[in-house]
């Protein structure tokens, strides 16, 4: 494993410096006097560059924000991202992106039109939040023309604009429509809907369709399109009373699901916990003749997978071959997920067999918890996973490298733990909390107190705030190696930030600083506890006596 690491390592992260040098000498012709600022157009590209290979997105958005004035070495935002293009190919969707959102943030209609356009002709296409900050952009501009036409391009793109249009930006169109006496279709009304509906403008989207409804939408299968919509939107957002009632509602109209339409209901009811209106509703599919869908099958599964009722999960995995369909990677990846939270190493293992058997290619969302799974059985199994993911082409993602620090850190490998931080950082992948909270328990079981404080402000320097959880794992590590006077240290900073120790941990903490002499320190906490309302936290009655001595 190690030696795929050190593979991986070398994997060259950015280009190298003169590249830049020779791609913009075959853009630019040195050999014309007239271009006095072509060295300072190298050195602001060269900049950009590092700033976005160093994930700095920030630094270089306010770079990009200087070159829009007219003291810019630039002659256009488009020379600009030419130059880059060709200095830069891999980063050029990342500045693509970042630079439409800067001109359409900056209200330069036209530049970010043409920039849009530019990127289409390349093959790339925008990301949600720069196309939706260009289409912002035109509407705050009056451009209600041009937005109902880049707007039409990319609904005939195939892309959907229902996830890139806020709900203002959608209203705009909607009131241009019907102020010019358009009348929208059910897919454009659909588009509206889901925008409201993401916004949290559940009441306007449900007045929209009701008076689409009465100017009279087509029946049937568009009116289904249509209250389809908000029905997702309403399953997405946890809001299944009310999605049901839109549900008897259309019904009521004489207008009635189909399987995508109970599929919605179906995980929205299995995402928050409801097994039961899950299966209600795979009732009612049933009686309307509506066969279940693998999609039915996958999110029944996942939702029993989740609540630890794995053998019912199997049963409907049975299910899915005796109704002629076939399990795909996400039934497996949901199983696999399930027996992975209760540590049966040998079943994740199993199904990850079965699954390959049939042909189905593993993803990195099969890795995730069959590592996380298999961390209990050895270092040397998950190695021979990683082997095997690493041959079929699927790079260490940060979920991948959480869980192999996670195993390393339970077998006291510090050293490999401290390898794979490296290489993650290496390979552009930031830590995240999981990752901290790894190395912070890693470094509490060696003792490594110092590390383990440098671990704590490296991770709010990031922006990662520690939470309940790492308090948690602070307090116990210190209680552990007997260090309760640091535990307690820990346990102050806890409480000022809001949060609270567990139980658990808190009794330990009291216990540890009783055995010590520290009563007063015990009966502060027993007081702050009783000021938080928490009363019954199992401490022994001996403790509390003794700390009101």
């Amino acid at each position: 494993m190690a030696k795929q690491l050190r593979l991986l390592s070398k994997l060259p992260v950015t280009p190298p410096l003169n590249h830049l040098t020779v791609c913009l000498s075959l853009y630019t012709d040195s050999s014309n006097g007239n271009d006095l600022f072509q060295e300072q157009r190298n050195e602001v590209v060269c900049k950009l560059r590092i700033l976005l290979q160093q994930n700095r997105t920030g630094t270089a958005q306010n770079l990009l924000k200087s070159l829009l004035s007219k003291d810019s070495p630039f002659s256009s935002p488009h020379e600009l991202f030419s130059l880059f293009s060709i200095s830069s190919p891999p980063l050029k969707p990342i500045f693509s992106n970042m630079l439409l959102s800067v001109l359409s943030s900056a209200k330069m209609p036209v530049e970010a039109t043409q920039l849009y356009y530019s990127l289409r002709k390349d093959g790339i296409f925008p990301s949600l939040a720069s196309l939706s900050a260009l289409l912002e952009c035109l509407v705050n501009c009056n451009q209600f023309d041009k937005t109902l036409e880049l707007f039409e391009e990319i609904v005939g793109s195939g892309f959907r604009p229902d996830r890139c249009c806020d709900g203002e930006g959608v209203m705009a169109l909607y009131e241009e429509a019907c102020g010019r006496g358009v009348r929208i279709d059910s897919y454009t009304c659909s588009i509206l809907l889901n925008a409201l509906c993401k916004e949290g403008k559940v009441e306007k989207a449900e007045e929209i369709l009701e008076k689409e409804m009465e100017n009279g939408l087509a029946p049937d299968e568009p009116n289904v399109v249509s209250y389809g919509s908000l029905i997702n939107c309403m399953c997405k957002d946890g809001k299944l009373l009310e999605a049901e009632i839109v549900l008897r509602d259309m019904e009521g109209r004489g207008t009635f699901p189909n399987a995508q339409i109970y599929n919605m209901l179906i995980d929205g009811s299995c995402t928050v916990g409801r097994i039961k209106d899950a299966f209600r509703f795979l009732d009612e599919m049933v009686k309307s003749k509506i066969g279940p869908t693998l999609v039915t099958y996958n999110a029944l599964i996942n939702g029993l997978c989740k609540m630890g009722r794995l053998m019912e999960a199997e049963d409907l995995l049975l299910q899915i071959s005796k109704s002629g369909l076939s399990p795909d990677v996400i039934t497996y990846n949901s199983l696999i997920s399930g027996y992975s939270t209760t540590g049966n190493a040998q079943k994740c293992l199993e199904l990850y067999e079965n699954m390959k058997k049939l042909g189905i290619k593993p993803t990195l969302k099969t890795y995730h918890p069959l590592i996380s799974g298999c961390s209990k059985e050895g270092t040397v199994a998950v190695e021979k996973l990683l082997s095997q993911m690493l041959q079929t082409n699927l790079a260490p993602d940060l979920p991948v490298y959480n869980a192999l620090i996670h195993c390393y850190v339970q077998h006291r490998d510090l050293q490999k733990v401290l390898a794979l931080h490296s290489e993650m950082v290496d390979q552009g992948i930031r830590p995240d909390k999981v990752t901290y909270n790894s190395l912070i328990f890693g470094f509490l079981k060696e003792g490594k107190l110092s590390e383990v404080k440098d671990l704590v402000n490296s991770m709010k320097a990031r922006g990662l705030i520690p939470k309940a959880d790492t308090y948690n794992i602070l307090i116990k590590g210190y209680c552990e190696i007997k260090d309760f006077g640091g535990a307690y240290i820990w346990y102050r900073e806890m409480l000022e930030n809001g949060f609270l120790p567990s139980f658990g941990i808190c009794n330990e903490l009291t216990s540890g600083l009783k055995r010590d002499g520290r009563l007063e320190e015990v009966q502060i906490i027993c007081s702050e506890m009783s000021a938080k309302g928490i009363d019954d936290w199992n401490i022994t009655e001996d403790l509390s006596a003794a700390a009101k001595m």
